[in-house]
């Protein structure tokens, strides 16, 4: 389950729609967290890697 957030625009002809996840089974988080990790190390995010915030115990 995911909760969109207010649009935010980046780009004057793009608009990103942020959102977050509020429910999400230990499978599909764990799959999730290594998908990121998987694109933070071959730096396809790295702009963002900063922005990235691992809750305690990740």
């Amino acid at each position: 389950m995911a909760e969109m957030l207010n649009p935010a625009r980046k780009f004057q002809s793009a608009c990103f729609q942020p959102f977050r996840f509020i429910a999400l089974g230990d499978e599909d988080h764990s799959r999730l967290r290594m998908a990121l990790d998987a694109a933070l190390d071959r730096g396809f995010l790295s702009s963002a890697s900063e922005q990235i915030q691992r809750p305690p115990g990740f």
